[in-house]
């Protein structure tokens, strides 16, 4: 019979609670650093280790992350010693680039030869780091991490049966750290969109990507569509949020625009007939292809409130949708820059924007600008 299965055979029932304990613990938590940091406390008491840490792999997947650790008993000065110099040393960092196994296991680093007695010498012992066996965490898409967990020279070396363990967590791990990393990427995805988004003329802010998915929606917008109609509701596309009518119009626009990330038509204004408040809501969507990344379309809209009623008196003027935004963000202080960072338009355009944003208002600069729009909302 194989090592491996012989291996397996000897596992007890208390080694598989364990492996079933780790497993299920990591998933149970979302939060990456508290999943991980969980996770070592419980390998540190099933495989008797001294201390052990997690570096997360880089974006690229090619390498660690030697800025973002979790570790336990691990002291600060050590992992800054190896983000310095010491990982240039460690002949498990150097495997990544050979796409290694789930389970790399060393019993000894005293047996280290060449530079590596130096990394075991100078940076290894004074840690009390004698035994190592390090889990690589993959998932189908990509690396994830390493789990570095370490004895000292007076316990066992890590066995087979240790390995066989390992390897039964390792897809499990992988599995539930993925998932904690993607939701932290919404996360942050959404706290971006909310700091572009805050000062925009809008209550409902909703993005789709280029396959029409929505990867954003604030609380405003879902609030909104959640309370339509069992009409408006069976209009809906399967597994989509928003009526077959509103994606017509994104699909519409999606065909339509060009490459020009600024140019008025990749954006459009539509109304939406909204039975439950029995209204036509006014929709702004607009292709954005911020940076040379992939197309993402923004929908805004405001269905009440002060906003909605100062944006409407402001069209009066002959204002397009994006010199109305303009005044507004203007309105709200910001500068020229801020407001193309808001936009995803240059400064220089913006500025091409104001100039006939205060011919078309009969202003001649930014303060009298503000003046006009402080007597707008004094008389709405």
């Amino acid at each position: 019979m194989h090592e491996s299965g012989m291996t397996l055979k000897k596992m007890t029932s208390k080694d598989l609670r364990d492996v079933l304990l780790v497993s299920g613990t990591a998933f149970e938590i979302s939060d990456a650093d508290e999943q991980l940091s969980e996770v070592l406390h419980l390998l540190e008491e099933i495989f008797k280790t001294g201390n052990n840490n997690f570096y997360f792999a880089s974006t690229s997947g090619r390498s660690l992350n030697l800025n973002r650790v979790v570790s336990r008993g691990l002291e600060r000065k050590f992992l800054s010693k190896f983000k310095k110099y010491y990982h240039k040393l460690d002949p498990f960092y150097k495997i990544l680039s050979f796409n290694p196994p789930p389970i790399v296991v060393v019993r000894d680093h005293s047996k280290n030869k060449g530079r590596l007695v130096e990394y075991y010498s100078d940076f290894l012992k004074p840690q009390s780091i004698h035994h190592q066996m390090s889990i690589y965490l993959k998932s189908k898409q990509r690396f994830l991490g390493v789990l570095g967990l370490y004895r000292p020279q007076n316990a066992n070396e890590f066995s087979s049966l240790d390995q066989a363990k390992a390897n039964m967590m390792a897809p499990y791990l992988a599995g539930a750290l993925e998932n904690a990393i993607i939701s932290e990427q919404k996360t942050k995805q959404a706290a971006i969109i909310d700091s572009i988004t805050s000062h925009m003329p809008y209550k409902g802010i909703i993005v789709l990507d280029e396959s029409l998915e929505l990867i954003y929606q604030n609380k405003h917008a879902t609030r909104f569509f959640s309370h339509l109609t069992p009409a408006e509701k069976e209009q809906r596309l399967p597994s989509c949020s928003l009526p077959k009518e509103i994606y017509s119009h994104c699909k519409d626009l999606l065909r339509a625009s060009p490459k020009d990330e600024d140019s008025e038509t990749s954006q459009k204004l539509f109304e939406f007939s909204c039975q439950t408040k029995n209204t036509k809501l006014p929709i702004h969507l607009r292709v954005i292809t911020y940076r040379n990344k992939k197309p993402l379309l923004l929908l805004c809209f405001s269905d009440e409130g002060y906003e909605c009623n100062l944006l409407k008196r402001i069209r009066q003027y002959g204002l397009s949708q994006r010199q109305a935004e303009v005044v507004f963000l203007l309105n709200k202080g910001l500068t020229n820059k801020e407001i193309g960072n808001k936009l995803f338009i240059s400064k220089y355009t913006v500025e091409n924007h104001l100039k006939s944003i205060y011919e078309k208002m009969d202003v001649k600069n930014r303060t009298e600008l503000s003046y006009r729009l402080q007597q707008m909302a004094l008389t709405n």
